[in-house]
Formats: structure tokens, sequence, C-alpha cells
């Protein structure tokens, strides 16, 4: 189990540890769902190579957000809805889903 501190807190991965990678490409990959399973695909298959592969995909999401007013909010929502229901909030010693916090 990793060191609990307080405040927001990436979520455990299921070996115990936090992944910012992990995390910020299943948000990402959240996100890109309302401009289809292609790009979300695509953001999931560049896990592995992420750290060379995200400005492609962040340059791709964005020009998805360009569409319509409509699917950029749709995109930032599911986006916000994966780190609501992912990330965890912890004070006093107590853990939290962010979403209970607020």
């Amino acid at each position: 189990m990793p060191k609990i501190t307080e405040g927001v807190q990436f979520p455990t991965g299921p070996e115990g540890k936090r992944s910012t990678l992990a995390t910020g490409v299943a948000v990402f990959a959240a996100a890109a769902a309302p401009a289809g399973e292609e790009l979300a695909g695509a953001i999931r298959k560049a896990r592995k190579t992420w750290r060379q592969e995200y400005p492609e995909m962040l340059t791709r999401l964005v020009e998805a957000q360009s569409y319509s007013a409509q699917r950029a909010i749709a995109i930032a929502e599911a986006g916000l809805a994966e780190i609501y229901s992912t990330f965890e909030f912890v004070r006093g010693g107590e853990m939290v889903g962010v979403e209970a916090a607020m």
C-alpha cells in the first residue's frame, strides 16, 4: 500500500501503487470516448509509449473538441467523470472518493 498523505491522491492500481501514467491514459481515453472509440482506443493503445505519443494524442483530442461546443463539453465532462470516479481524497487518515469528498 502506498504511503497515505492528505488531500487528493491518484488511484491505487492493481499492484497497490499509484501510477500517474496509467491514470493519465485512462482519463484521456475516457475523455475521448464522446469523440468516438477510434480516438479512445488509440489513446489506450499508446499506453506503453505514452510519453512519446501523448503530444499527438492530445492534439487529436483538442481537434475533436473543436468540432462543436457540445462535443467539447461532452469531452470535458467525460474526463472529469473519470477523475471523480477514480481519484481518492484523504483527510485524517480516512480515504474517500473525490466525488464523495466534494
